[in-house]
């Protein structure tokens, strides 16, 4: 007897009685506003009602477990503000429509969801049609959104795409969230919590989320395949009274508060059938940022080739700080006890206090170069610490001495045209906090100022590498400057900053010199050597 052929026939009815009686659920149910869209093993099942659509339910056919969650959240939001009165207004995807449509599948099986007519009259003008593709391949759904504003009154302002909630899947189900470095979460649908952030930053650096059962039989992956990186809040928040947990993607809209101001979804969403666990879901992302992202690193036989071998090879690092006098003979010890080759994170080495009276860093203490050349004699690779983000409000101790006339136009700025500041536990000598101003990457005093602090670093003191803080790890701001050369708020301009930045650096930069950053944000990957990362797994 073939055992392997009737274990697959046994499969495949089982396959077809669970298919059978869902199809026979829907029938008893049917109505000509329901529409079936068919992904390999998953089936997506949409209702149009009187003033919107609606997803009625996502089942995977395999194992007969529904995955949506009773009174799930509509699969978009659009959110308005009135330009003058700023009055905010929601339209969802499942209600205030008058006009619907979803279309029949065409010869590549895309269909297409049309909302028009805002049964708000002050709306009018403002549509949006999402697109559907089935892969059966690969169990998915992609999906993508344009909102059209022909509204001289009302500005787009975030667009909440797509969410969905996935229900109790049994007894040890996960949820995977990609926080620090990322974290797998058993607890979610039993208590209201809601966690996540701002993408793309140190505490939510990558673009899917996960729910999946113990045995990896069942779940769903949840992904935006933006290739640009763009400004996102990524959310999962449990729903204890229905066993649910909802996930979503939120929009900060470029140009955001801007009559007239359309938005195009930057990149796909998509909804895939898994089988497995975190791991998997990981496998799902990379496939898709492997052959679409903009920071994806040119990768030869053994990695990148663009990076210098010896911080491939480097065994062991020290991170400490101080004048040369007072640190280099405990690194050349350090190095000489390991004996191996080692790196020296360099912090203090500027005669400015730390987190204060940045970015004026030089001239560096004294016998900083002729540190450096001692400890790369004795095989230790200098990298001095710089912040990659902040300009001092008050820059020469107590003083505004160029904030406000060099620094000011070029920092990002909320909605009134306030610089956003930060605070970091420095204080000036008067005692209180030091105030840091977030500066805009898009700008060209900033680029050429890291850059004008980096390039002597390698090619007057000699270092092997530098460490530009913060960029991969603190959130963009949603910057309101009508002078700098970015769409306001929203959008991909702040990655894009630094990506300039960066390119223009490392053009200039000597081949076997490297550079790094904080923590793990994704989309710097390409224009940085390494990341040095303290984070926790977390699995609770």
């Amino acid at each position: 007897m073939d055992t392997h052929k009737n274990t697959n026939k046994s499969n495949r009815y089982h396959e077809f009685i669970v298919w059978t009686i869902f199809c026979m659920c829907l029938v008893s149910t049917a109505s000509a506003d329901r529409t079936l869209v068919q992904a390999g093993a998953m089936n997506l099942l949409l209702e149009k009602e009187q003033e919107g659509v609606r997803v009625l339910s996502l089942f995977d056919n395999t194992t007969g477990q529904e995955l949506l969650a009773p009174n799930t959240p509509p699969l978009f939001c659009i959110e308005l503000r009135h330009a003058k009165t700023r009055e905010q207004v929601t339209l969802a995807a499942d209600t205030g429509w008058r006009r619907i449509e979803v279309s029949d599948a065409d010869v590549s099986g895309r269909r297409f969801l049309s909302f028009g007519e805002p049964a708000d009259e002050r709306l009018k003008g403002i549509s949006a049609k999402a697109k559907l593709q089935a892969d059966s391949a690969d169990s998915a759904l992609t999906w993508d959104l344009q909102v059209t504003n022909n509204n001289e009154q009302w500005a787009l302002w975030r667009i909440v795409f797509p969410q969905v909630a996935v229900k109790y899947l049994g007894e040890g189900s996960r949820v995977f969230l990609p926080q620090t470095a990322g974290i797998e979460l058993s607890d979610m649908w039993d208590t209201p919590n809601k966690k996540g952030g701002t993408y793309p930053s140190g505490w939510t650096c990558m673009q899917y989320m996960a729910a999946y059962d113990a045995a990896g039989k069942t779940g769903l992956y949840i992904g935006m395949h933006d290739p640009f990186g763009s400004t996102k809040d990524i959310w999962v928040q449990g729903q204890p009274d229905q066993r649910a947990v909802t996930f979503r993607f939120e929009h900060p809209v470029p140009d955001m508060g801007k009559p007239g101001v359309d938005f195009d979804l930057p990149g796909q969403a998509k909804w895939q059938l898994l089988r497995g666990d975190w791991f998997d879901a990981a496998t799902i992302y990379r496939k898709a940022v492997s052959r679409e992202a903009k920071w994806w690193p040119a990768l030869g036989p053994e990695g990148r080739t663009d990076t210098p071998q010896w911080i491939r090879e480097l065994p062991a690092w020290v991170m400490t700080g101080g004048g040369p006098s007072d640190c280099v003979p405990r690194v050349r010890t350090f190095a000489k006890e390991l004996d191996v080759p080692v790196g020296f994170h360099w912090y203090n080495w500027h005669q400015i206090p730390f987190d204060n009276d940045y970015p004026h860093y030089f001239p560096p203490k004294d016998g900083f170069a002729k540190g450096v050349a001692e400890l790369k004699q004795a095989g230790v690779y200098a990298m001095p610490y710089i912040n990659g983000r902040l300009w001092d409000t008050h820059n020469r101790q107590t003083e505004d001495w160029q904030f406000t006339k060099t620094a000011l136009p070029a920092a990002t700025k909320d909605e009134k045209g306030n610089p956003y500041t930060e605070s970091y536990g420095s204080k000036e000598a008067d005692g209180n906090s030091v105030r840091l101003a977030a500066m805009c990457p898009s700008t060209s005093l900033w680029q050429s100022r890291i850059r004008d602090i980096v390039l002597p670093l390698f090619n007057e003191y000699g270092v092997s590498g530098v460490y530009i803080d913060q960029i991969a790890a603190a959130q963009p701001h949603l910057c309101f400057d009508t002078s700098h050369t970015h769409p306001l708020g929203g959008g991909h301009w702040w990655t894009e900053g630094y990506w300039r930045m960066l390119d223009s650096i490392r053009a200039a930069k000597p081949a076997d010199c490297m550079l790094t950053t904080e923590c793990n944000a994704e989309p710097y990957i390409k224009w940085f050597d390494g990341y040095p990362t303290i984070s926790e797994v977390e699995v609770r």
